[in-house]
């Protein structure tokens, strides 16, 4: 990823609030919005992924903006929360 994309979304962090939870029941996934309370969709899209304990953290970018933050765990488990960011690997 390009460094100037990497800084324009780094921006974006401090406006991003969460948004609606997933409603499967087994994780911790939720929507990203912006400061108006919007969550993009459509357009380009680009996943970053990392590995936590038992679970991939997926971090969706659409069009260019932060909108959405799954955690899908590998086995049928429940996890509640999103691990600490030291337990994560890229």
């Amino acid at each position: 990823m390009p460094d100037d994309t990497r800084r324009r979304l780094r921006e974006q962090i401090p406006a991003t609030r969460a948004g609606a939870r997933c409603r499967c029941g087994t994780c911790p996934s939720i929507e990203l919005q912006d400061a108006d309370g919007v969550t993009p969709s459509g357009g380009a899209r680009i996943v970053l992924t990392a590995e936590g304990p038992g679970a991939s953290l997926l971090l969706f970018i659409d069009d260019g903006r932060l909108s959405y933050l799954e955690l899908a765990p590998h086995v049928d488990d429940v996890v509640a929360d999103f691990p600490p960011i030291e337990a994560l690997t890229v």
